[in-house]
């Protein structure tokens, strides 16, 4: 256990925060873990959702992968994604791994839902930047459900 400043608040105070998004990629749902990952039973392309994962690398205005609260100012969806990539854990169960200095409402899931279309074939990797510029939400593909989202690590900076 670590003492902290007053002033210190778990979520404002972090420096990174870390997802995981867990896919069960087979033709049958696993019953007993339906509510922990999503159930895709359409093959998925595993290199075409690296590739667009790999796009979000950098600082990006997200409001098209953002559910925006209202009177947010704009300039607070810009995020920084330090890195993104799938990872197979087994021959049919997958997740997706990103890590940003913040991120915004459903922002993780809005990206893996992305990487999904990418990887099931129903839109381009390179479409990417045309839902940036787009910075409307109903410009990308829908969203992944929750259930699959954990928050796996959160960074603090170091205190004295």
């Amino acid at each position: 256990m670590t003492a902290v400043d007053d002033d210190f608040n778990a979520r404002f105070s972090a420096t990174e925060r870390m997802y995981h998004y867990f896919i069960l990629n087979a033709p049958q749902a696993d019953p007993l873990l339906a509510d922990l990952e999503w159930h895709i039973p359409e093959p998925l392309d595993l290199d075409a959702m690296n590739h667009a994962a790999s796009l979000f690398l950098g600082e990006h205005d997200f409001t098209s992968f953002c559910r925006r609260p209202k009177g947010q100012p704009e300039s607070l969806l810009v995020r920084r994604i330090h890195s993104a990539k799938w990872v197979a854990h087994n021959r049919e169960r997958i997740y997706f791994e990103i890590s940003a200095n913040a991120f915004c409402h459903q922002m993780v899931r809005s990206l893996t839902g992305f990487c999904v279309a990418v990887g099931s074939g129903k839109c381009d990797a390179e479409t990417f930047e045309a839902v940036l510029r787009a910075r409307d939400r109903s410009a990308a593909p829908p969203i992944a459900p929750p259930h699959g989202l954990v928050l796996k690590h959160v960074t603090y900076r170091k205190t004295d």
